[in-house]
């Protein structure tokens, strides 16, 4: 059983010669389509935790998080090397960073989000815009852990999103686990919401 993979289209390849045909049909079976990590940016954010927590012993416990600055900056690049990039990026942040967390200093140059333009006149609309965006994510956001109890994986799926992404954005948007009268009350029992 062989398993290949490729970045070139090989139908195009096989058509223009610089491909071998019988090969092609010999490893043509099954095709699995994998788009770039650019087109699945939803993934980054599982993916670059899942580096953290794989390189973490080589950072002397350090390195334990991602700051909501520096995951930005990792959703807003391009990834020409996809996963393996991101990998070797997160490698790299753990080992040379210096504090607790990944924070975007600890990036690549050409990685870091760019400072904003300075506000020029008329520029108010903009900012009000991405306030209000944000505040209505926050609050969609905290509606959806208040009706589950703030278990993170149910919230999640409520959202239509994953448990890693939610962690993120209550990290961008600094949601915290809130508890009042009421809650603590209709608190379910157990460890379901230990999940946060």
């Amino acid at each position: 059983r062989v398993i290949a993979a490729t970045n070139t289209n090989l139908d195009k390849a096989v058509s223009e010669g610089s491909f071998r045909e019988d090969l092609y049909y010999r490893l043509h079976v099954v095709t699995i389509s994998l788009p770039p990590l650019r087109e699945r940016r939803s993934d980054i954010p599982l993916l670059a935790e899942h580096f953290t927590r794989k390189y973490q012993p080589e950072s002397d416990g350090k390195a334990r998080f991602i700051s909501p600055e520096a995951m930005d900056a990792l959703m807003g690049y391009h990834w020409p090397g996809n996963v393996r990039e991101l990998e070797n990026t997160i490698r790299r942040a753990v080992i040379t960073g210096k504090g607790d967390g990944i924070v975007v200093e600890d990036l690549p140059a050409g990685m870091r989000s760019p400072l904003p333009p300075s506000k020029k006149e008329g520029s108010l609309e903009e900012i009000s815009l991405q306030q209000k965006v944000d505040s209505f994510e926050k609050q969609l956001i905290i509606n959806a852990l208040e009706k589950v109890n703030w278990v993170q994986t149910k919230a999640a799926r409520l959202l239509g999103t994953t448990r890693g992404i939610l962690r993120y954005k209550m990290k961008k948007h600094n949601i915290e686990k809130r508890y009042t009268e009421d809650s603590l009350q209709g608190q379910p029992s157990g460890n379901e919401t230990d999940e946060d």
